[in-house]
């Protein structure tokens, strides 16, 4: 379930990252394989609407970005995705050139908004019961 996430929290600690408020700093090659994987990875601005209930227009993204960080090759981000209710998800994608090389993804605070704030909650939740995941992969 939390396979190679203390190689992702040792990234978090050691590189270099960059933060960005904008979803078109998601590398175009990352972006492409998100949009494989969930039949359209849609995602919005911190500042525009997206679909957060179940009454939102299905013309509006899928997600909202909360934040969004890079390094050389590890992206790190926090989005919300809405239906019945909001919820608050996290992504780490480990990645080289055009290719996504090892990826984890879990519920989060909605807080969360730095890679200082990621590492803590990581590691005060990742040995609770439904703490970070629940098994299942969705993006």
């Amino acid at each position: 379930m939390n396979e190679n996430l203390d190689k992702f929290i040792l990234k978090l600690q050691t590189e270099s990252f960059t933060t960005f408020n904008n979803k078109n700093a998601i590398p175009k090659e990352i972006k492409d394989i998100l949009d494989c994987l969930t039949k359209k990875f849609s995602i919005a601005n911190p500042d525009q609407e997206y679909a957060c209930c179940c009454t939102s227009s299905d013309k509006l993204p899928q997600r909202k970005l909360i934040y969004l960080s890079k390094s050389q090759n590890t992206l790190v981000m926090t989005y919300f995705t809405g239906g019945w209710g909001v919820m608050t998800h996290l992504l780490l994608i480990q990645f080289d050139q055009d290719k996504i090389t090892d990826l984890w993804s879990g519920s989060c605070n909605e807080n969360i908004k730095s890679n200082q704030d990621i590492i803590k909650y990581l590691n005060d939740n990742r040995n609770k019961h439904w703490g970070l995941n629940s098994n299942m992969v969705y993006f």
